[in-house]
């Protein structure tokens, strides 16, 4: 089981004493206030995620968020690496952090649904998914090329690479040209072209935002929490 949580700033508490100690020193060094806000809005995001998987009690300041050597976010619990891996978006003025198990890899994005170029297209998607999205109806148009852009990133947060790698050495296949409008979780699949690894994934559509998350084996397990002021 993994546990989603999602959240806006209001829902993260004032001050700094919920980080660890190597958090606070790394936000003493972001100057633009809103990295600042992104990397508080992650970091508090994944924390309440790992309290919702603890079965014992646990401090957020005795959790800690770092990056390895790929620049990848990983869990600390006091101390030691934890057994179970993160991921971390930001879109605006929300955040959501996925915790679960190490194995398989999984990753997890938020993007707006939003109108993007024809240039946009070109530069990052493959002719199989520029077809798609232009077969789309046109009052969902936006929520297919953004569904398709989070489940490229969430797939390259999976592998570890991020944005260095070129988008479209991921492709995305969905099961129908038909998605619903919102409120639904529905399932797809992306392949990464170079090794042929094939990830599961799940989007969910909620205010005007796309979610995603997917898995290195199968269909994520996911359990989503989202504070009550959070859809207030």
């Amino acid at each position: 089981m993994s546990v989603l949580y999602c959240l806006r700033t209001k829902d993260v508490p004032p001050g700094e004493a919920w980080l660890s100690p190597v958090e606070q020193k790394t936000l003493a060094g972001l100057r633009v206030p809103k990295r600042r806000l992104d990397y508080l809005r992650g970091r508090w995001a994944a924390k309440q995620a790992v309290l919702a998987m603890c079965t014992h009690p646990i401090l957020p300041c005795d959790i800690a968020v770092v990056p390895n050597a790929k620049g990848a976010p990983e869990m600390f619990l006091n101390g030691k690496l934890a057994p179970f891996g993160v991921s971390i978006s930001h879109c605006q003025s929300v955040a959501l952090a996925v915790v679960g198990p190490c194995s398989p890899a999984f990753g997890a994005d938020l993007e707006s649904i939003e109108p993007r170029s024809e240039p946009f297209l070109t530069d990052f998607f493959t002719p199989h998914e520029i077809a798609w999205i232009r077969s789309a109806p046109a009052d969902t148009a936006s929520l297919f090329v953004n569904l398709c852009w989070s489940a490229k990133e969430s797939t390259l947060k999976a592998l570890q690479e991020g944005l260095r790698e070129d988008t479209r050495a991921v492709e995305v296949s969905l099961p129908s040209s038909s998605l619903p409008a919102g409120g639904e979780r529905f399932s797809f699949q992306t392949t990464y072209k170079p090794t042929g690894e094939v990830f599961w994934g799940l989007a969910h559509v909620m205010e005007g935002q796309v979610q995603t998350v997917v898995s290195a084996q199968s269909a994520p397990d996911l359990r989503v929490v989202v504070p009550p002021q959070t859809l207030a």
